[in-house]
């Protein structure tokens, strides 16, 4: 079940409470869709995995947003995962 963590833009930000091997966030908007590893706060930026159904532009927006919260959503989802074990 994936837990809601922010709404920005017509954007959903979610974390999945299954998919616990990486910090992943993931965003949807209608029939677009980008998933976004968090990365390390401090120390390594969120990079995005994949996306769909959406312009440059909006990845980009997303991207910023991601990196404007990381230390936030990564606190998020380590209260549902425990610290991740590694960042590759």
């Amino acid at each position: 079940m994936p837990k809601l963590l922010h709404q920005e833009n017509g954007f959903e930000f979610f974390v999945s409470t299954d998919d616990s091997l990486y910090p992943l966030v993931y965003v949807l908007r209608n029939e677009g869709f980008v998933k976004v590893h968090l990365g390390k706060p401090g120390f390594v930026l969120p990079f995005i995995i994949a996306y769909a159904n959406l312009s440059p532009g909006e990845v980009e927006g997303v991207w910023e947003c991601v990196t404007r919260n990381q230390a936030w959503f990564m606190t998020e989802w380590e209260a549902i995962h425990g610290t991740p074990k590694r960042l590759k």
